[in-house]
């Protein structure tokens, strides 16, 4: 046989050329991952409270969360990042430690925090593990070029309205995290004289609009003066404006009559550039087992279409800053 193989090399070659063909057409099938799983795992707990100094955040929200985060399996080290108004709390797994266990387990923790101050926002629970894909990409949304002026308010809209839905519609994409919370609220600023005037107080005005508004609302700011109410979405103004508070033979009170409603948003935010212009910046998260490059391919043809399309006339273009192909 070995003598007939060397009479005849050609099927020698035409067998291996086949086998490369065959290699070669395969390559494309392949599943290829951008991120591949290595690192720590992790979860991070996110505590804000606005206003609070940092010893006030260590001494009421760090210790006593700790306390709770301690009674964790798992845990290799903890780290806290301490600030005005935030603590980050990093806690680190061990090798082999079922993360979404974990997961749950911390959240379980994080609900038996009892004594967070009533103007405390809720805490912000994020599995960190690699088997969560995390960011694959980030974008921007910016003003174009007619010059159109853009706040935060303004693209909170857009990203809601248009480029959340379509984006997260991308097979492989599980989530998007905009560096500034979208999450609003309504602040209502009473006027003392003029409660005083309609015979009001500040807590007829609070159980007034715990009756009067839905169950997604909740106080989140209380002070002598002022409060804000958290919520889900927007509420239009003009309508809280015409809530009536109190009759009397004279008079129907409104809310409008004795305090100042505006718009805000929950957190604080400070403000991102991007070509010297502030931006609003979203960080896109992959899909455990999904193909990173495929779901990025595909991000890039709904952003052409946003930018070709709906994005012009609201006076914004996106920007992809990572995840760009490589020339």
């Amino acid at each position: 046989m070995n003598s007939r193989i060397l009479k005849n090399p050609h099927y020698v070659v035409s067998f291996f050329l086949i086998i490369i063909i065959l290699g070669i057409a395969a390559i494309p099938k392949l599943p290829v991952q951008l991120l591949p799983d290595i690192g720590e795992d992790r979860i991070v707990v996110g505590n804000f409270w606005p206003g609070a100094s940092p010893m006030e955040m260590e001494r009421q929200i760090v210790e006593p969360v700790e306390e709770l985060l301690s009674k964790v399996p798992g845990v290799l080290r903890y780290e806290t990042d301490t600030g005005t108004g935030f603590a980050w709390v990093n806690m680190t797994f061990q090798p082999g430690t079922d993360m979404q266990e974990a997961y749950i387990e911390v959240i379980d923790k994080m609900n038996q925090f009892n004594t967070r101050p009533k103007t405390a926002l809720e805490p912000i629970i994020q599995n960190k593990s690699k088997d969560n894909k995390g960011s694959i990409a980030g974008l921007v949304l910016f003003p174009n070029s007619a010059g159109v002026p853009a706040d935060r308010a303004r693209y909170t809209e857009v990203f809601e309205k248009y480029v959340r839905p379509r984006i997260l519609a991308i097979p492989g994409i599980s989530s998007l995290s905009p560096l500034a919370s979208t999450e609003q609220r309504i602040d209502i600023i009473f006027d003392p004289e003029k409660l005083t005037k309609y015979t009001l107080t500040i807590d007829q005005m609070l159980n007034i609009l715990r009756n009067s508004l839905d169950q997604s609302v909740g106080i989140v700011e209380q002070g002598t003066r002022n409060f804000a109410v958290r919520f889900e979405g927007r509420r239009d103004i003009s309508d809280l404006n015409g809530l009536v508070i109190a009759k009397n033979e004279q008079k129907v009170v409104t809310l409008g009559d004795v305090a100042y409603i505006e718009n805000a948003f929950v957190t604080d935010s400070s403000p991102v550039y991007w070509k010297r212009q502030q931006a609003f910046y979203v960080s896109v998260n992959a899909a455990t087992g999904s193909n990173a490059l495929a779901s990025l391919a595909q991000l890039r043809k709904v952003m052409t279409e946003l930018n070709t399309t709906v994005l012009p006339e609201l006076g914004v273009q996106m920007e992809l800053i990572r995840g760009r192909q490589k020339s």
